[in-house]
């Protein structure tokens, strides 16, 4: 683990604890996904993909490749040093690129872990219909629900993102919420057309989950993001989210993620379901 360390040094994330983010995202995002595809014939492509957690989860999972794709060049750098102290470099590709610029050809699966919201307003339309054109089989997703009246990911006040940017701005540094105003933009479930036109259908129900007691079973676990290794654990899901998700699912069934917080879901195109694996 020394090797893998020294990538992270300088970073909030110095004390990840690697193996753990790891079993993060594989029981998160690759394990409600392989009853649709089979990991050893698809390859991954992982945009947003920052030190490429998720695609060195899908490899150990049996994945047959992975396209790890960054615009920041020195993170995905670092993200190419773990590989190979993983082991997993030969079965790797880096890409520098913004998703809107993408050029890959054809992937099995696709997949943005919070990175929408990061690509500017004109951007995101875009970005989406790259990703329903790239391609073939699943499009894993999450990232904050510009419908929703709070978003947790910037400034947490209620109906800040759909003000205009100034008042935007005003509203967060008279709240005392100045320093966590990001000007992100998120996005709306109607921004997903693109998926629904290339044939994509949304196939589960409590954020990547197609039974809420899998959503449960899903704790304990660790959160690999923040500043603080100790404040990752999470124990439990807290009482008004896991009602909410309960809910949402019981009353939404696959379109929960619209009334969710966050889009969190996957998607696969119709035909392309293979439990092979």
């Amino acid at each position: 683990m020394v090797d893998i360390r020294r990538y992270l040094e300088n970073t909030v994330y110095r004390d990840l604890d690697v193996d753990r983010t790891l079993d993060y995202m594989r029981r998160r995002y690759l394990e409600p996904l392989r009853p649709y595809i089979d990991f050893r014939n698809a390859t991954l492509a992982d945009c947003g993909a920052g030190y490429g957690w998720l695609s060195f989860a899908y490899l150990r999972a049996g994945g047959r490749g992975a396209i790890l794709v960054d615009q920041d060049c020195p993170r995905l750098e670092k993200a190419a040093g773990i590989a190979e102290a993983l082991g997993c470099a030969s079965q790797c590709e880096f890409r520098c690129q913004k998703m809107q610029d993408l050029d890959i050809g054809p992937v099995e699966i696709f997949a943005t872990i919070e990175t929408l919201e990061h690509v500017g307003q004109p951007n995101i339309r875009r970005c989406i219909e790259r990703m329903a054109s790239t391609t073939s089989k699943a499009v894993v997703l999450s990232t904050p629900n510009f419908c929703f009246p709070i978003i947790a990911h910037d400034t947490e006040l209620p109906f800040a993102h759909w003000m205009p940017l100034w008042l935007r701005t005003w509203y967060a540094v008279a709240s005392g919420h100045g320093d966590r105003e990001r000007t992100n933009a998120f996005v709306s479930p109607l921004d997903l057309r693109p998926l629904w036109r290339r044939g994509f259908r949304p196939v589960s129900r409590y954020q990547t989950f197609t039974q809420y007691s899998d959503f449960l079973s899903f704790y304990p676990h660790y959160l690999p993001y923040g500043d603080s290794d100790e404040a990752r654990y999470r124990a439990r899901p807290k009482p008004g989210l896991a009602a909410y998700v309960r809910i949402a699912g019981a009353l939404a069934g696959r379109a929960a993620f619209a009334i969710s917080p966050n889009l969190t879901s996957l998607w696969v195109r119709n035909g392309a379901g293979d439990s092979s694996s």
